[in-house]
Order: C-alpha cells, then structure tokens, then sequence
C-alpha cells in the first residue's frame, strides 16, 4: 500500500493476458524486448491486468480488469490467465468488496457486466470519454 495525502493505494491483480509484442513494443527489435518479456509460439506477450483500489471515505477500484463474461474466441485470442483473479487478491488484502465504487476503463470491461459486490456501483468509461470528446484539448486534436 501506498499513501498519497490522505489516499490509500493498493494495486491489484485480476489475472493476465496476452497481446501481439511487436505492437506493444512497436519499432524496438524483438531481440531487445524478447529478453524481458519472452514471445509465445503466436508472437503474445503477457501483461498483467491491475486493478488499482483507491480508499479515502469509500472505496474506489479503478479499471476492474476483464470480468468473467468473455466468450472462447475472444479468450483464446488474448489467452487470459484469471486463476489470480480480483476476488482473490482483494480478500487476501483483507478487503470485501461491500460499498466499492469499480471505474471500467479497460477495453475488456464492457464484460464485466456485474458489479465487484451486489452493494457496488459501477462508473463505466463512456461519461468520462463523452466528456473529453464535448471539451477538446491540445492532447486529443490530430496534428
């Protein structure tokens, strides 16, 4: 855990998964990256999906990871590993999941379609990205 001010911090795990190394490390030779994160027999690299919970008066979990809800293409493809999943890493840091606020923002989120906890409330993405869109800034205009 980390404290910043009054926030607590404490990254999470809620599994893994793999995506193509060569568009992750773009124009860096596969002789550089493969040493620090060696290629399957399709190319995938695994990266971690890490939660981040957020404690002040409530708890707040920013991008809940992947959910349960993915179909056997879309699984097979990005090859998720869950075993370590966010259930698990949140009660071994003593945490339940009772009045947390789960901020998707991944783009597997969308199948994480049940809240962390029946007493949870979910902030999907979109009203942040509707608000970037409505008021445009430097970062986000075409060059």
């Amino acid at each position: 855990m980390v404290r910043v001010g009054d926030f607590e911090l404490l990254p999470l795990l809620d599994g893994y998964f793999r995506l193509d190394g060569g568009a992750m490390f773009g124009v860096v030779p596969k002789a550089l990256w493969e040493k620090r994160a060696p290629a399957d027999e399709r190319n995938r690299i695994t990266m971690a999906m890490r939660p981040l919970l957020v404690r002040r008066e409530r708890l707040m979990l920013i991008d809940a990871g992947c959910g349960d809800k993915m179909d056997a293409k879309s699984a097979d493809i990005y090859g998720f590993d869950r075993r370590e999943n966010l259930d698990v890493t949140m009660a071994r840091a003593g945490i339940g999941t009772r009045g947390t606020i789960a901020r998707c923002q991944s783009g597997f989120a969308g199948n994480d379609t049940a809240a962390v906890s029946p007493w949870s409330t979910i902030v999907r993405s979109a009203a942040i990205c509707f608000h970037s869109a409505r008021s445009r800034n430097w970062r986000s205009m075409s060059a």
